[in-house]
């Protein structure tokens, strides 16, 4: 089990936030290491509590639970997450269809993660999903921005994963 700091509420162990106040679980010293080109803004989350919002990186790594994989894609104008044949040039960036993203009801144009318009932050955006895009437990809207930040826990439909900025 592990308790969050903020409010004392039991959690399983593995979990990324305290499903009670939304709080990080883990110490950023159990986390990777964000660059020191990174700059970090605070905003409040969707529970009204301060989090991390990264506004620049060179590379995003993507870790999946459910199949043990580490993704590391550099960003440039965009991350397109959804399932597609590997070969195919038109596959999506973030490709889960090795993590039986199928299976777990991830569309083949799921969502996309893109700098915001202001140009400020990284945000993810559902793209009309069938099954829904699930950012730290809140359902996201479709077609809308979120910011993204470093170690938030994304569901695309039922496979989870994890977003760290480097």
């Amino acid at each position: 089990m592990i308790i969050c700091a903020e409010c004392g509420h039991k959690e399983l162990q593995g979990a990324l936030f305290c499903t009670e106040c939304g709080e990080h679980l883990l110490e950023l010293g159990g986390m990777p290491a964000v660059s020191d080109q990174i700059t970090i803004e605070r905003k409040p989350n969707l529970l009204g509590h301060k989090q991390e919002v990264v506004t620049r990186s060179q590379e995003i790594m993507f870790m999946i639970p459910s199949s043990g994989r580490r993704i590391n894609l550099p960003f440039q104008n965009k991350i397109r997450i959804g399932r597609g044949e590997p070969e195919d040039p038109q596959a999506p960036e973030l490709n889960l269809t090795l993590d039986d993203g199928g299976a777990a009801g991830v569309s083949r144009e799921h969502a996309e993660i893109r700098m915001s318009d202001d140009g400020i932050s990284l945000v993810i955006i559902d793209l009309n999903s069938t099954n829904g895009t699930f950012l730290n437990h809140f359902r996201l809207p479709a077609q809308l921005p979120y910011p993204v930040a470093h170690g938030d826990e994304i569901y695309f439909a039922n496979l989870v994963v994890h977003v760290f900025f480097r």
